[in-house]
């Protein structure tokens, strides 16, 4: 008899959740090569087989006027995955971070009795808690990154647990000696989306200017954003070194300063000490400002509770402020010292499990394994 291909729907909607995602995909097949998925992500899934739904690009937009905008293509990929859903051959649907999205996805799939996998939990212990409950109603299983997290979604009866954080399982983050950094450089992180990256490039040249040439400034370019988006600031300093990704930017430098989001956890990983800063429309921001309920927006900050790293956001995220904090880490080797050793606490707390397998060896267990059954 021949065994029968299973048949996953998968979602990752931004470039971190591409690479999470695959790493997934990757372990999941060591276990059944013949497994088949269909759904939402980028190249690195589609490395792997992903038959994609969608063009990557069309869907990585962040902000609620941004992603307003295009209500109807929205609403159109909605449609179009809650059909894929439907089919009979769909025996498990993933889903990856991506809540705006993914959640209502996460809801459709199990009202139509289709077991629901989601990995790396949306952060609604910081803007979504009433809808934590109803996520508890949509999911037969959450696997969370950070184990705050577990106990956050424990409370409204999930089926939840820790497998620790993806990003660990990347070569790129194994803790090093700092001796490979360049002296004095600073990396510039903007973003990965392509409103973002506009909006911070000019708080970068602003900041370049008034540093007046104290400082080696490296800026990173993201392949999910058009490259023509970065040649004013290129053109406009010459002198700064580009890097084609924000790692690479992060491994190089010895201080940071970085866009808020993703970006934070992967900087305080690579042990780099970092201003946090944001600019985004007033009306995302306003949005933002209402819904957000938690003291600090860094990852490293939140980890801990107690700011490690400044942050800088909207009215605040001035070049005149950034580089006075610039300056004050910049000539104090204590503070940045400091930083450095809260950063390694946060490694030892995200544990040492392997996220990708261990989750992988979850969910194969839980839904595809026809011997559980």
């Amino acid at each position: 008899m021949v065994k029968q291909r299973k048949q996953i729907f998968i979602s990752a909607g931004d470039p971190s959740g591409d690479i999470h995602a695959a790493n997934l995909m990757r372990e999941l097949l060591s276990l059944d090569n013949n497994l088949k998925f269909v759904g939402i992500g980028g190249p690195k899934m589609q490395e792997l087989g992903l038959t994609p739904i969608v063009n990557f690009s069309e869907i990585n937009v962040v902000g609620f006027w941004e992603v307003a905008k295009k209500y109807r293509f929205f609403k159109h990929l909605e449609a179009k995955s809650k059909n894929i859903i439907q089919d009979s051959n769909i025996d498990l649907v993933i889903l990856i971070d991506y809540p705006g999205l993914n959640m209502r996805l996460a809801d459709y799939a199990k009202s139509i009795n289709k077991k629901v996998c989601y990995y790396i939990a949306p952060q609604l212990w910081a803007w979504g808690k009433k809808r934590a409950k109803k996520l508890s109603n949509s999911v037969d299983k959450l696997l969370v990154a950070f184990p705050f997290e577990e106990e956050f979604f424990k409370q409204f009866d999930m089926d939840v647990q820790f497998v620790g954080h993806p990003s660990l399982d990347l070569e790129v983050f194994e803790l090093d000696d700092n001796s490979t950094r360049i002296d004095n450089q600073v990396c510039l992180i903007p973003g990965s989306r392509s409103q973002e990256v506009k909006s911070h490039l000019l708080l970068f040249d602003d900041i370049i200017r008034k540093t007046q040439g104290k400082y080696k400034f490296a800026l990173s370019k993201s392949p999910s954003v058009d490259p023509r988006v970065y040649e004013s600031f290129i053109n406009t300093n010459p002198d700064v070194i580009i890097y084609e990704n924000s790692r690479d930017a992060m491994k190089s430098s010895i201080f940071g300063i970085v866009k808020t989001g993703t970006s934070t956890l992967e900087a305080t990983l690579l042990n780099l000490p970092f201003i946090m800063i944001y600019k985004t429309s007033i009306t995302t921001y306003l949005i933002g400002r209402f819904l957000v309920n938690i003291e600090y927006l860094a990852m490293p900050n939140i980890l801990l509770n107690k700011q490690v790293v400044s942050e800088l956001i909207q009215q605040d995220a001035t070049a005149t402020k950034i580089v006075k904090e610039l300056d004050r880490f910049m000539n104090n080797s204590d503070l940045l010292d400091k930083i450095r050793k809260d950063f390694v606490e946060i490694r030892y707390k995200l544990g040492k499990l392997s996220a990708s397998k261990t989750a992988s060896s979850i969910i194969y267990k839980e839904f595809l394994d026809e011997n559980t059954y």
